[in-house]
């Protein structure tokens, strides 16, 4: 008990003293012109550390946010979640799709509609589930037509003036 009250009271003296010797130092650097300029470079170069120091602790913790989304992926739970959480969607949209590619009017095995009577009424398509529908035309719409439909006419017009034969 002795001992940790002397270790406390030695550490009280020894952080006055040095405290006081510390700005009694910098007092006398900042008196002088050359101390002046050479205090102004330790709080540059102090500044420079802290801000080293706080890029580093930065650049530290986006690594391991980078590695916490990359172990993600190795974990098989996390391949399962995407499969269930896509997989109907996505069964959704191939089945239609597969269907209006190979049973359309011109297609492997064309399919006609009848009505109740039993005449021809003509070919259908089938449509996405209204769920899916507006994913499935924005989908379409990146994927053949990425600049709109009045880009399109324009570089469809540049195309024409450039490969046009004079």
């Amino acid at each position: 008990m002795f001992a940790a009250a002397g270790a406390w009271l030695v550490s009280v003296i020894l952080s006055r003293v040095s405290g006081d010797f510390i700005s009694r130092v910098m007092g006398m650097l900042g008196r002088s012109a050359d101390g002046a300029v050479r205090l102004e470079e330790i709080r540059a170069g102090s500044a420079a550390a802290l801000a080293r120091e706080d890029t580093q602790r930065i650049l530290a913790v986006i690594a391991a946010q980078n590695g916490r989304q990359a172990g993600k992926m190795n974990w098989p739970i996390f391949w399962i979640i995407i499969l269930v959480m896509l997989g109907a969607p996505a069964l959704s949209i191939w089945s239609v799709t597969l269907y209006n590619i190979l049973w359309w009017e011109n297609g492997l095995w064309p399919q006609v509609a009848r009505d109740g009577s039993g005449r021809l009424v003509g070919w259908l398509i089938a449509d996405y589930p209204p769920s899916i529908k507006p994913w499935v035309q924005m989908s379409i719409e990146w994927l053949y037509d990425p600049m709109g439909a009045p880009t399109g006419i324009g570089a469809a017009l540049i195309a024409g003036k450039l490969t046009s034969k004079r």
